[in-house]
């Protein structure tokens, strides 16, 4: 057999390998995400799933409601209000770079914030969710990625209600080290500003009213 044929045989078999491993972990994300249309009540006008097709997270705006979905869980979705909320923060490969809490309160367990540029007085208050360089102005702490190589970016969402305690890490890259100013980098960063803006709202909307008849008068656990 030819060298060239070799090749073409080895780049075949690569290339299905690949698209069959990209196939089966869209299909375990649809099938976390399938979950909050099974909820009663709850309607999720969004949807962000982990990239393993592990954990999703269902925000309801109108019922001010979220709900984390877990592949391996029993049971699989719990609902919380969206005051039970505490905090949100974005990982690099383990080293939190950017966050928010309620009320501007750290709570316990939580890893410092890694600076990732030199230190300013206004971004220095992490959590506070307030707007570098304006301060009393309610906005996101910018996400400033620790430039170099990484392997895995993640949002790690804390929620608490009463006594019952959860954490959801939703995972936006993983895999081999790639810069993080390249495309997969810049692309889980992006995905990870629109969820801590998402929960940046929600918490911001817990004191408020659900919307809607079918809204439940309280939380569904």
């Amino acid at each position: 057999m030819p060298k060239w044929s070799v090749f073409i045989v080895v780049l075949v078999l690569v290339v299905g390998y690949y698209l069959l491993t990209v196939q089966a972990r869209q299909r375990r994300r649809e099938r976390v995400g399938s979950d909050f249309t099974k909820l009663p009540n709850f309607h999720a006008n969004q949807t962000y799933m982990d990239i393993g097709g592990e954990v999703a997270i269902g925000i309801d705006d109108r019922g001010r409601r979220i709900a984390v979905a877990r592949k391996h869980a029993q049971p699989r979705t719990r609902v919380y209000s969206f005051a039970h909320i505490i905090s949100a923060d974005v990982e690099q490969d383990g080293k939190v770079i950017a966050g928010i809490t309620r009320n501007g309160q750290e709570p316990a367990g939580r890893a410092p914030v890694v600076p990732a540029a030199p230190a300013d007085p206004l971004v220095g208050l992490f959590g506070s969710t307030r707007t570098p360089g304006r301060p009393g102005v309610a906005g996101l702490p910018e996400i400033q990625p620790i430039l170099g190589q990484l392997s895995k970016v993640a949002v790690h969402v804390r929620l608490q209600n009463g006594s019952v305690e959860d954490e959801a890490l939703l995972r936006f890259y993983e895999g081999k080290a790639v810069n993080a100013d390249g495309v997969a980098g810049e692309r889980a960063f992006a995905e990870a500003k629109v969820l801590l803006g998402s929960l940046d709202i929600a918490m911001k909307r817990a004191g408020t009213p659900p919307k809607g008849p079918t809204a439940p008068k309280t939380p569904v656990l």
